[in-house]
């Protein structure tokens, strides 16, 4: 069994309301996400951030299968919900190491982020992530209403990331 914020999600059990259309919408950050860290890639040149971003991609596409197989066929997957707190990470890691790497690019990129005109975009993107956090310490994940809330969120400040990226890639 799967423990979240206190409630226990049996292996084949799927909470109420978690439906395709709210898989879909876990897509669209990942995307979002993916569209951003190639732009990143190619203004970076750095392999172990593109390999760190495919695999922080492919984490995130997992995710939205797990979503998907839970809404077509009412099965709980752990390999695909555990996956997340590991792959994840090592994805993030990896492109963490990559922008060290790459620091001149690297830093470039970011100094132009934090000028005008992705700046304003870049302090969205960063209140957003800051209310991540505070909605994965306070929401109930196994509610599809704190899903839908997050996923939102997480849309915005991927599309956020995304244009600022691109601003400071011009």
């Amino acid at each position: 069994m799967e423990q979240k914020q206190g409630k226990v999600l049996p292996d084949a059990e799927m909470p109420e309301g978690f439906t395709v259309t709210l898989a879909l919408e876990d897509a669209v950050p990942v995307v979002l996400f993916c569209l951003a860290t190639i732009s990143m890639g190619r203004a970076i040149q750095s392999p172990l951030f593109v390999l760190g971003a495919s695999i922080a991609f492919a984490a995130g596409a997992l995710k939205v299968a797990w979503k998907l197989v839970m809404a077509l066929g009412h099965r709980n997957i752990l390999l695909l919900s555990h996956q997340m707190r590991y792959v994840m990470p090592l994805g993030f890691l990896l492109m963490a190491i990559g922008l060290i790497v790459q620091r001149d690019a690297a830093g470039a990129l970011i100094l132009r982020m934090l000028e005008l005109p992705s700046l304003p975009f870049t302090l969205v993107w960063a209140a957003l992530i800051c209310l991540m956090v505070h909605f994965a310490r306070t929401s109930d994940q196994l509610e599809s209403a704190s899903n839908w809330k997050e996923q939102g969120t997480n849309s915005a400040a991927q599309l956020a990331f995304l244009v600022s990226v691109l601003l400071a890639s011009m």
